[in-house]
């Protein structure tokens, strides 16, 4: 997307054996407001 300010495909973090995160597809486009809220409601 020619708009897009940050983007991944298939990102996947490792810690060790755990999998943190698998496959994640993410595009914030420019002008948008974005963030990740655990379920604790902290970021």
């Amino acid at each position: 997307m020619a708009d897009a300010l940050v983007q991944t495909q298939a990102l996947t973090k490792r810690y060790s054996d755990l999998v943190a995160l698998e496959n994640m597809d993410l595009t914030v486009e420019r002008n948008s407001i974005f963030g990740f809220a655990r379920p604790e409601r902290r970021g």
